[in-house]
């Protein structure tokens, strides 16, 4: 039995980086019943996209570098990192209706009460099309929680007075596009007012209330970094890389896949009284000692 007429629509996001929004906390174990510190990161600073091996001047979709800053990522233990969708934060300017379209109602947004440029480019025709709408409470400045609007369609526009009666209490203020306005209509889903109740409109925002908007082509995730002393590389070299032993003073030498220095140890003998060997101790050496050159050695020049 075959199926026809069936296509596939899961493609990988293309993102930008300032798309994105990066936070990390740091945790000495994984069961760590402490306090912890949420920081967060410069996006544009530690995601990079990758090319396209058949088309260079494309990015390859979906596929991204992420580089961890050393200076905030150097204790051992466990990173999460969750990586988000940015939230812009933005009070609404008014709950507007479209003048010549009295049923088309839409939430108006000042591009001047946006302050960070890289926000503000989104507040265009289209710019916010797709974007989740989360409502904040005014009274406690908290999310209401799993409550959102989609938006469906935004276009720059421009305030105008009308004299049109206004149904379901809707203000008398109507805006019309202007592609040089510094407002935007943003149309949202759902907005029209049911069958059962039709005076009534779904709750999509009040004036002054401030939104998060994020864009939703891309799920949140985290992401577990742990840092460790040793790794399988590091490991290797202690348990099958060359070594050389001094006789003479115990010296015990790791060398790495280049057979420079690694590690030194001092490997000694304690005694009981009657000078019989109870425990043979190796000790980790803080001062290298650089004679012990492995060419040097293998070469035969032993002093």
């Amino acid at each position: 039995m075959c199926a026809l007429g069936n296509y596939g629509i899961v493609r990988p996001s293309t993102v930008e980086p300032s798309d994105v929004e990066i936070l990390y906390f740091y945790q000495p174990t994984r069961d760590y019943q402490g306090a912890i510190t949420v920081d967060k990161l410069v996006s544009n600073d530690v995601i990079s996209s990758v090319k396209d091996p058949i088309n260079t001047t494309r990015a390859l979709g979906g596929v991204y570098n992420l580089k961890l800053p050393a200076d905030r990522f150097n204790q051992k233990g466990f990173y999460y990192l969750i990586l988000r969708p940015k939230q812009i934060e933005v009070p609404i300017g008014d709950i507007g209706v479209l003048n010549g379209f009295e049923n088309m109602v839409g939430l108006v947004f000042n591009i001047n009460s946006v302050s960070a440029p890289e926000d503000k480019v989104k507040f265009r025709d289209g710019g916010l099309t797709g974007f989740r709408v989360e409502y904040i409470n005014v009274a406690d400045n908290t999310i209401i929680p799993n409550f959102f609007r989609i938006i469906t369609s935004s276009n720059l526009c421009e305030a105008v007075d009308s004299a049109i009666s206004t149904p379901n209490s809707l203000p008398a203020v109507r805006y019309r596009f202007n592609s040089t306005g510094t407002l935007l209509f943003c149309t949202v889903t759902p907005s029209s007012p049911h069958s059962s109740q039709p005076s009534i409109l779904p709750f999509i925002g009040q004036q002054n209330q401030p939104v998060l908007l994020s864009p939703t082509y891309f799920d949140p995730m985290m992401i577990e970094v742990e840092l460790a002393e040793h790794d399988a590389d590091t490991l290797g070299i202690a348990l099958f890389g060359d070594q050389i032993k001094r006789v003479s003073d115990g010296n015990l030498t790791f060398y790495d896949r280049n057979r420079n220095i690694y590690k030194q140890f001092t490997i000694w003998e304690y005694q009981n009284p009657a000078n019989s060997p109870l425990y043979q101790i190796r000790q980790k050496r803080d001062n290298v000692d650089v004679t012990m050159d492995f060419s040097r050695i293998i070469s035969g020049n032993r002093t």
